[in-house]
C-alpha cells in the first residue's frame, strides 16, 4: 500500500473568520494540487446512467494535518472533497484554534 503523503501547505489551512465553511482561492489551488497526489482506487460503477451525469469512478484519502478526508474522482475527471468531509475538517480546525 502506498504511504499517504502529508501535504505541508494543507497542514496550515486556516478558516476564514467571516465564513468558516469557505477557503480562499489560494487554498483551493493548494487543495487541487494535493488531490493530484492522492492514491486513487477504482470504484465499481453500478447501474446505467441514462442522464449521462458524471459518476464516482475512484476514491482515495487525503491527509490534512491530523484529519484523513475521503475524496472522490468523477467520470469527467473532476476531483472533489465531499461536503461532509469538509465539515469534519472545519470542525477539527475550529477545535485546534
Amino acid at each position: 500500500m502506498k504511504k499517504q503523503k502529508q501535504t505541508p501547505a494543507l497542514s496550515d489551512l486556516k478558516l476564514n473568520p467571516d465564513n468558516p465553511r469557505t477557503i480562499s482561492e489560494r487554498q483551493r489551488e493548494m487543495l487541487a494540487k494535493a488531490l493530484k497526489d492522492v492514491d486513487w482506487k477504482p470504484v465499481k460503477v453500478s447501474g446505467p446512467n441514462p442522464e449521462n451525469l458524471p459518476v464516482v469512478t475512484h476514491e482515495g484519502v487525503l491527509k490534512v494535518g491530523p484529519v484523513s478526508l475521503r475524496v472522490i474522482q468523477l467520470s469527467n475527471g473532476q476531483r472533489l472533497v465531499p461536503c461532509a468531509e469538509l465539515d469534519r475538517l472545519f470542525v477539527s480546525l475550529n477545535e485546534s484554534e
